[in-house]
């Protein structure tokens, strides 16, 4: 049975969506919070507790949607959330956060893409992730404290018909929000053999080192099969997320993007041929297959990942 995992997300009223509805092969949702803090600063800013009940909440997106938020709450917090869908069209999730001197402050954003594989049988699909920091705050410990910053993210591999049993195709943002486990925010290990769980689910989480440029990588990791092999006519769902946390005074800004992408490990002809097989409805011009084919060798190495079930520092709220 899987855990519904409560991400530290629960939002904020003034906010600004801008969105374009196309297609419900994909989408996308954002969920911000503010919430009180202690009144000793020396205890944790966690999400838990007395004192520390959500403030404002904000939850916008959904089926068919690109997301696009900016959110002020004044003294108690700022920040925004936009997804794009690039290179073979897998979600580019670009946010910041910046909490006040008495409050936490989190925001998360969801988006999926959805496949058809035209490609020959037995494809081995293997995918990395890099969360790319700009700058950020931190508070020399957990993150939790005066000043700190946390940063979590996580993507998943789903067949489309267990995906959609869990989230139909015109869901709504709340709906994607109270289903968040299906974006990665739930290890493979919280589903029964039984369940219509991913093929693949990773997550990481940390607190933030302060300064510029820092880089967390996330690799793939496969439910119940050791390669994870897609056959000719299979439909498939690549989702993820990205959230960013800042507690009393404590800011980060990843603007400069979480993004998914093929490991460069799988080869540059796997790559090619993914980039020419993998037929999606993208919501803006897809470029041709030659096109995809060059994106995808263009992927960076990203490295081995960061495998930790992590559970401490994610709450949905």
């Amino acid at each position: 049975m899987r855990h519904v995992l409560l991400l530290a997300a629960a939002g904020l009223a003034a906010s600004q969506p801008v969105s374009a509805q196309t297609t419900t092969g994909y989408g996308s949702a954002s969920i911000q919070a503010v919430r009180g803090c202690p009144a000793n600063a020396t205890t944790a800013c966690d999400g838990q507790g007395t004192g520390q009940g959500t403030i404002q909440r904000n939850i916008t997106g959904g089926g068919g949607v690109v997301n696009s938020v900016a959110f002020d709450a004044g003294a108690n917090g700022r920040g925004s959330a936009n997804v794009a869908f690039g290179g073979l069209g897998l979600p580019e999730i670009k946010l910041d956060v910046y909490s006040g001197t008495g409050t936490r402050v989190s925001n998360t954003l969801f988006a999926w893409q959805t496949y058809t594989w035209n490609g020959p049988d037995e494809f081995d699909i293997l995918l990395n992730a890099t969360f790319h920091i700009v700058n950020s705050s931190t508070d020399g410990s957990s993150g939790a404290k005066a000043g700190g910053a946390i940063a979590t993210a996580g993507f998943a591999i789903w067949n489309k018909a267990d995906f959609l049993s869990n989230l139909s195709s015109s869901a709504t943002a709340t709906d994607v929000v109270s289903r968040g486990y299906l974006f990665g925010a739930s290890p493979c290990g919280d589903f029964e053999p039984g369940d219509a769980g991913p093929r693949a689910s990773t997550i990481t989480s940390q607190a933030l080192s302060g300064g510029a440029n820092q880089s967390i990588a996330l690799s793939q990791t496969n439910c119940r099969e050791q390669t994870l092999t897609i056959g000719n006519g299979d439909e498939f769902v690549i989702a993820g997320f990205a959230q960013l946390t800042g507690n009393r005074g404590g800011w980060a800004d990843a603007t400069g993007t979480f993004t998914i992408g093929l490991d460069p490990a799988i080869g540059a002809e796997a790559q090619r041929t993914f980039a020419s097989s993998a037929a999606f409805v993208a919501p803006s011009a897809v470029p041709e297959p030659a096109t995809w084919a060059m994106m995808a060798v263009g992927f960076g190495a990203i490295g081995a990942g960061m495998r930790r079930r992590i559970r401490a520092h994610i709450r949905f709220a």
